[in-house]
């Protein structure tokens, strides 16, 4: 008998668990029942506002993993993955995965010294790739530059007042040191890519932003801090020319926390997440390989819910193609026969009985898959009872 062809795709159970973790519980309990060797899986955790746009984008698209060195915010050399999709022409950062400043660094002491040069090096090695797309999904990357580092990385120069190549900038302590880039000697595939950066709706909107005190920063003397305010608005009024116009005075560029200026000197486009993911997260092409069953799942399984609808419309997609549809809810809303009519063939709870709010979310998701995976092995044994 040829194995089960299964497709994970759940949505996060709200603060709980993330849609990539709710797809590894699931996948535990099928695992419990159905072996490698009678199940094949592929887990596709879906975009919902939270968790990672990235690690969803990568999965939708069966991309593949690679592995870098670059420097960290403190020039200590770290490995970080970046996604490959298709075809390998598109590259995907996630800036908050790639790198987190580790506890033992002291990032707090202070954060004006940090770099984002490591960004840089990413940058250069996934053009040298070849690819021409990159997306980067907008994190704390733990450097406080203003994307300084990113440029020299690739291939920028920082000129003082007398025209001097400044050849090291430690962080945003030095910006203001810069009193003119030149990008004549800037990768030369930049030109030929197209850079996509995705954030938050708080990111590209709230002035709140732009100003204040960045994190740690309090704990700097007060010449580093009047460096760090000195410098950043510097390097973002020497930098102003190379930048778009509708880039101007946005908080992501202006951020004392952000990256954005050099990103925006090297052509980003800026998107919001629940914008970019209409464009880049399509769930049709999931169907087009043959499925046995889809599994998804959601905290709150109902229409009236954006991540609930979310789960119900891939159902109806799957029903769409021939597919049969579980899904694992930790709480089931409205008339159950809606939710049947709306692609679910049969649902599982993730919470039965009293003694279920005792356990954590993962092992309740686990628990609620295994039983319904236990009824779709009976099936199967009755009907080659019944061919035999």
């Amino acid at each position: 008998m040829d194995p089960l062809r299964i497709l994970i795709a759940p949505t996060g159970f709200q603060t709980d668990l993330q849609s990539d973790r709710v797809a590894d519980y699931i996948e535990e309990g099928v695992r419990r029942v159905f072996s490698e060797e009678s199940a094949f899986i592929r887990k596709v955790p879906l975009y919902d506002g939270e968790g990672s746009f990235s690690q969803s984008l990568i999965a939708l698209h069966d991309g593949e993993l690679r592995k870098f060195e670059v420097n960290d915010p403190f020039y200590k050399p770290i490995l970080c993955s970046i996604g490959f999709i298709n075809d390998n022409t598109t590259a995907v950062l996630d800036l908050t995965v790639a790198s987190i400043p580790k506890p033992d660094y002291n990032f707090y002491s202070n954060p004006t010294t940090t770099t984002s040069y490591g960004i840089g090096e990413l940058l250069v090695s996934v053009l040298d790739a070849g690819c021409t797309e990159i997306i980067i999904d907008y994190g704390d990357w733990g450097a406080r530059d203003g994307g300084a580092g990113i440029l020299q990385a690739l291939g920028a120069k920082f000129l003082d007042e007398e025209g001097n190549e400044l050849l090291t900038i430690s962080g945003a302590s030095e910006l203001y040191r810069i009193a003119d880039v030149s990008l004549r000697d800037i990768h030369p595939r930049l030109k030929k890519i197209r850079l996509v950066v995705v954030c938050s709706s708080d990111e590209m909107h709230s002035s709140s932003h732009g100003g204040g005190m960045i994190n740690g920063l309090e704990n700097a003397t007060e010449d580093q801090i009047e460096k760090f305010f000195t410098g950043k608005d510097k390097f973002r009024a020497t930098t102003e020319k190379f930048l778009k116009k509708e880039h101007n005075g946005t908080p992501l560029i202006s951020s004392v926390n952000s990256l954005g200026i050099g990103l925006g000197v090297i052509g980003a486009d800026f998107r919001e997440r629940s914008d970019a993911a209409k464009e880049y997260l399509q769930t049709e092409g999931l169907f087009d390989k043959p499925w046995d069953l889809m599994i998804t799942g959601a905290m709150c399984l109902t229409s009236q819910s954006p991540i609930g609808k979310m789960a119900l419309d891939l159902a109806q997609l799957a029903r769409k193609h021939g597919i049969h549809t579980i899904a694992i809810a930790g709480l089931v809303q409205g008339n159950v026969k809606d939710i049947y009519d709306q692609g679910v063939d049969s649902f599982a709870s993730a919470v039965v009985g009293p003694e279920s709010s005792e356990k954590k979310t993962s092992a309740l998701v686990a628990d609620a898959t295994e039983r319904s995976m236990r009824m779709v092995a009976m099936g199967l044994s009755m009907k080659r009872d019944e061919s035999g």
